[in-house]
């Protein structure tokens, strides 16, 4: 050492002088380089304390003051544990005692004890301290004050979960298209609306899949301006797949998103299936009305011409003279009556057509039925089956009840090839009374169901296209409405008689 050096005598008086200067010069570069240091730790951020092995304070920069509001000297000779929040005591000292033993990473997130007695989210990283023998005598904490950025993630933490919430029980269905045009994410309401078991079953699931091919292209077309544009997409009419095959009708929007870093679009659907069938309904009431009208005034001009050849026919056919040609006038007798048949059936068509409404039971109705219903059945080697619920009596015109059951019995009967069953259900359906007639047929092709019900439109050779149409109209006057499930193992048409107008 230099002192050594310069207390001994042999030294020359130059050399010592030197010595001494010397001396000076590394005394005052230590007290500068002190001086820079305390000015480093008066003003840093972060806080730098030395433990020895226990956690026992032995130095502590003057930053404690700014972020804990303690003097320096109150906190030597104390553990740092004492401060520690008690949920997160634990975790900090099997932090603490596994770094010193095993030297292993000392970084731990946690609560401190505040000089005014609340906490502030403290981080703090350590570097141990050896000896000249490598034992370690200590470590060096350096730790900083994340409380802002704690609140700040437990606030954008909330927000995400309020904001899933939002999505999750939303009554519209909500998904996200990735940029390879697959289904990324689907609320519940996505799942239920297109008959996924879960939401995750729509996972992978490709646009083509599921967009029929009549909106395909036109869908195709908005996500491709959509990610090149980065612009929401206005509302627009779809017409979907579910998983199970059958077709509904959404109205649905496209925005933006990024989804897991990356560019997606927000896809919400509205479903309109219901909507769309009651313009249909609509436009086919209106139709028939319009039939109807034009039968009614028609109608009567034809009849009586009709009536009067009808009762010469039978005039003639009576004498004896005309006894050989009997065969031919029962033949356009018939067809008289067939013509008249289908005129009635037009008449039926009309809208204002007056109604005798009486409070029955529609059960009644059935039983009564029965018999001409299975007496039909019976003739194409067919069986029917009856099952009557509980029902309430209501509003409702036996003749035309009549009618409508008979149509769609008969419509059913006809479906069916030898050796199958027919069943006849009523039953309710919240407050309304139902009737169901259920065929084992091979049911009906789906791009004919949306005919169904169309004036003329009819499968049968024979067919007028008129039954199915007069049970729409009978319907419509009773405040019903007519669904159709149909499927390989045969077609369902449930009349739901609704006894309140939605």
């Amino acid at each position: 050492m230099i002192i050594e050096k310069i207390n001994k005598d042999d030294i020359p008086v130059f050399e010592r002088e030197k010595l001494l200067t010397r001396l000076e010069a590394e005394r005052q570069a230590l007290a500068e380089s002190e001086a820079h240091l305390r000015r480093i730790t008066d003003h840093m951020y972060d806080m730098i304390t030395q433990v020895d092995p226990k956690g026992i304070m032995q130095y502590i920069t003057p930053s404690v003051k700014k972020t804990l509001e303690y003097e320096s000297e109150d906190l030597l000779g104390k553990s740092i544990f004492d401060f520690v929040h008690p949920d997160d005591l634990n975790e900090v000292v099997c932090t603490f005692q596994l770094f010193i033993s095993a030297a292993a990473p000392g970084k731990v997130a946690f609560r401190y004890r505040h000089a005014g007695g609340h906490y502030l989210w403290l981080d703090s990283v350590g570097t141990l301290l050896f000896d000249e023998n490598k034992a370690v005598t200590g470590a060096v904490l350096s730790t900083r004050d994340i409380t802002k950025r704690r609140n700040l993630e437990n606030a954008l933490r909330e927000s995400e979960e309020r904001y899933r919430q939002l999505v999750e029980l939303s009554p519209d269905a909500i998904g996200v298209i990735s940029q390879d045009l697959v289904v990324a994410f689907a609320n519940k309401a996505g799942a239920k609306l297109l008959r996924a078991p879960e939401p995750v079953d729509l996972i992978g699931k490709s646009i083509e899949e599921l967009v029929h091919p009549d909106s395909l292209e036109y869908a195709l077309k908005q996500l491709r301006e959509m990610f090149e544009e980065g612009k929401a997409q206005p509302l627009s009419e779809k017409k979907l797949f579910r998983l199970d095959g059958t077709i509904l009708f959404a109205e649905l929007t496209a925005a933006p998103l990024i989804f897991q870093d990356k560019p997606a679009a927000l896809v919400v659907l509205r479903d309109i299936t219901e909507h769309k069938q009651m313009e249909k309904e609509i436009a086919r009431l209106e139709q028939l009305n319009l039939i109807g009208e034009m039968a009614a005034g028609i109608g009567h001009e034809l009849r009586n011409p009709m009536t009067t050849v009808r009762g010469f026919l039978q005039m003639l056919g009576s004498k004896e003279e005309c006894v050989n040609y009997k065969e031919y006038f029962n033949i356009m007798i018939e067809e008289l009556d067939r013509a008249n048949s289908i005129i009635k059936e037009y008449l039926s068509l009309a809208k204002d057509k007056s109604l005798d409404l009486k409070v029955q039971n529609l059960n009644k109705i059935v039983e009564n039925m029965y018999p001409l219903i299975q007496s039909d059945a019976m003739l194409a080697n067919n069986y029917v089956n009856i099952e009557l619920g509980d029902l309430p009596d209501f509003l409702f015109d036996k003749k035309e009840i009549c009618q409508l059951i008979l149509n769609l019995t008969r419509n059913g009967i006809e479906s069916m090839s030898p050796g199958q069953t027919m069943t006849v259900t009523t039953f309710m359906n919240g407050e309304d009374p139902v009737l169901s007639v259920k065929d084992e047929g091979e049911g009906i092709n789906h791009d004919l169901l949306e005919k169904i019900g169309t004036p003329f439109f009819t499968t049968k050779e024979s067919g007028t296209g008129l039954g199915l149409a007069v049970c729409y109209s009978i319907a419509a006057r009773h405040n019903a409405v007519i669904k159709l499930e149909t499927g390989p193992g045969g077609t369902t048409a449930f009349v739901r008689f609704r006894q309140s107008v939605t």
